[in-house]
Protein backbone atom coordinates (compact mmCIF):
# COMPACT_ATOMS: atom_id res chain seq x y z
CA UNK A 1 0.00 0.00 0.00
CA UNK A 2 2.39 2.62 0.80
CA UNK A 3 4.68 1.74 -2.29
CA UNK A 4 1.73 2.32 -4.30
CA UNK A 5 0.96 6.05 -2.41
CA UNK A 6 4.78 6.73 -2.49
CA UNK A 7 4.25 5.65 -6.93
CA UNK A 8 1.28 7.90 -6.77
CA UNK A 9 -1.48 5.32 -7.47
CA UNK A 10 -3.93 5.77 -4.91
CA UNK A 11 -6.47 3.33 -6.14
CA UNK A 12 -4.15 0.21 -6.56
CA UNK A 13 -2.58 1.63 -3.03
CA UNK A 14 -6.68 1.60 -1.81
CA UNK A 15 -7.17 -2.31 -2.95
CA UNK A 16 -4.04 -3.41 -1.35
CA UNK A 17 -5.20 -2.17 1.92
CA UNK A 18 -8.47 -3.61 1.80
CA UNK A 19 -7.13 -6.72 0.83
CA UNK A 20 -4.63 -6.05 3.76
CA UNK A 21 -7.79 -5.47 5.95
CA UNK A 22 -9.79 -8.44 4.82
CA UNK A 23 -6.59 -11.03 5.04
CA UNK A 24 -6.15 -9.88 8.93
CA UNK A 25 -9.63 -10.02 9.74
CA UNK A 26 -9.93 -13.57 8.19
CA UNK A 27 -7.20 -14.74 9.99
CA UNK A 28 -8.30 -13.54 13.33
CA UNK A 29 -11.66 -15.44 12.79
CA UNK A 30 -9.69 -18.77 11.65
CA UNK A 31 -7.48 -19.42 14.13
CA UNK A 32 -7.49 -18.70 17.98
CA UNK A 33 -3.74 -18.33 17.95
CA UNK A 34 -3.76 -15.63 15.75
CA UNK A 35 -5.05 -13.09 18.25
CA UNK A 36 -1.71 -11.89 19.40
CA UNK A 37 -2.25 -9.82 15.49
CA UNK A 38 -5.68 -8.21 16.76
CA UNK A 39 -2.89 -4.73 17.43
CA UNK A 40 -2.03 -5.36 13.03
CA UNK A 41 -5.91 -5.14 12.29
CA UNK A 42 -6.34 -2.32 13.96
CA UNK A 43 -3.18 -0.88 12.78
CA UNK A 44 -4.96 -1.41 9.12
CA UNK A 45 -8.33 0.59 10.00
CA UNK A 46 -6.18 3.48 11.69
CA UNK A 47 -4.42 4.34 8.38
CA UNK A 48 -7.10 3.77 6.66
CA UNK A 49 -9.06 6.73 8.15
CA UNK A 50 -5.64 8.66 8.02
CA UNK A 51 -4.66 8.02 4.57
CA UNK A 52 -8.36 8.01 3.19
CA UNK A 53 -10.75 9.85 4.92
CA UNK A 54 -14.43 9.65 3.91
CA UNK A 55 -15.22 12.27 0.75
CA UNK A 56 -18.58 13.52 0.30
CA UNK A 57 -19.96 14.18 -3.24
CA UNK A 58 -22.66 17.21 -3.97
CA UNK A 59 -23.81 18.27 -7.04
CA UNK A 60 -25.92 21.58 -6.95
CA UNK A 61 -29.40 21.82 -7.20
CA UNK A 62 -30.53 24.63 -9.27
CA UNK A 63 -34.22 25.47 -10.62
CA UNK A 64 -34.83 27.75 -13.78
CA UNK A 65 -36.96 30.41 -13.74
CA UNK A 66 -36.38 31.85 -17.34
CA UNK A 67 -34.51 30.66 -20.30
CA UNK A 68 -33.71 32.20 -23.83
CA UNK A 69 -31.72 31.51 -26.83
CA UNK A 70 -28.37 33.75 -26.83
CA UNK A 71 -29.17 32.70 -30.50
CA UNK A 72 -32.18 34.00 -31.51
CA UNK A 73 -33.81 35.44 -27.76
CA UNK A 74 -36.77 32.99 -28.05
CA UNK A 75 -37.84 32.31 -24.46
Amino acid sequence: MFVALKEDRPAAAWEHLIAAQNAATGALRAHEGAEQFASYSEHLFVHEENLFPPQLFLSPAMTVGYSECFICSTP
